[in-house]
């Protein structure tokens, strides 16, 4: 979702931050939890996804104990041995939960709940301007006025490192328990159990489930014990944005198509060469309000 957004034409041809949206759609009290964020937080990667399913994982029910989620089937987000790593963490973190599974639908054909969700805020925000990322919030916390979307706010210090996780206590899962090669890009289907060192998988549903290790093992100790997974933050500070973005967002607000109240959230925003950029930023506005 971009920001600012707009039916000004020159919108159109400028640069945009850009704001993230992971919805967690259930299927058991048909609830929906939006977790959002802007491109100067955090990207959206493998570790940004799973520190979002994280967060929700820990606000279950305590009665919940096995865990089935679809996905759609991008490599770099889901399918990959860091969201397997999270799911590790997760179930260190959530003594209720036994069992995790998570079941990728096929290209092409990944149309599901959490479609409607986005769909909702669309049209939520149809003939509406949208200048800061609270604007984002309330019309995702207005497209759905019965039983209204949970908006959950994610901050850059919030995000887990499950790289380095995996890198630090996980061998590279690249063959199965049998010594074949996986490929992590066909699986249709993996789970993972509580007090596993596996995680099992499929290629077609009808299959039968295979094995990959996960846990490293020494040779002189190779007796099962249980991994204490430890997090690191993914950034310590925020991120910054392209040079020509900044320019292009300070060139709406000096124009006045940005309103003048939120020319200091653009402004505060860092790009690639923040220190040479402050004072040309200042002086633009100076000139042009």
């Amino acid at each position: 979702m971009s920001i600012p957004k707009s039916f000004i034409g020159e919108f159109y041809y400028k640069r945009k931050l850009s704001c993230y949206n992971l919805t967690v759609f259930s299927l058991g009290d048909r609830s929906a939890n939006c977790f959002v964020w802007t491109e100067n937080k955090e990207k959206r990667g493998a570790c940004e996804i799973s520190t979002c399913l994280l967060h929700y994982f820990r606000f279950l029910p305590e009665n919940v104990n096995h865990v089935v989620m679809f996905s759609d089937t991008c490599g770099g987000q889901n399918r990959n041995k860091f969201m397997v790593t999270a799911w590790l963490y997760v179930l260190q973190e959530c003594p209720n939960l036994k069992v995790m599974e998570l079941k990728f639908l096929t290209s092409g054909h990944t149309q599901m709940e959490v479609d409607s969700v986005h769909a909702s805020i669309e049209q939520r925000q149809k003939n509406l301007d949208v200048f800061i990322e609270r604007d984002w919030y309330n019309i995702m916390w207005m497209a759905r006025l019965k039983d209204p979307y949970k908006i959950i706010p994610m901050e850059n210090k919030s995000f887990v490192d499950f790289k380095k996780m995996n890198k630090s206590i996980f061998n590279n899962p690249k063959v199965n328990t049998e010594g074949e090669k996986v490929n992590w890009l066909k699986i249709c289907s993996s789970k993972l159990t509580r007090d596993s060192d596996v995680v099992q998988y499929q290629y077609r549903f009808t299959d039968e489930y295979k094995d990959i290790p996960l846990v490293r093992k020494t040779t002189r100790n190779r007796s099962e014990k249980p991994v204490h997974l430890v997090a690191t933050k993914l950034y310590e500070a925020e991120l910054t944005i392209s040079t020509n973005k900044k320019k292009d967002l300070m060139d709406l607000c000096g124009k006045g198509l940005i309103p003048q109240e939120y020319h200091q959230y653009y402004q505060s925003l860092k790009s690639d060469d923040l220190p040479e950029m402050i004072p040309e930023i200042e002086e633009f506005i100076s000139e042009t309000e």
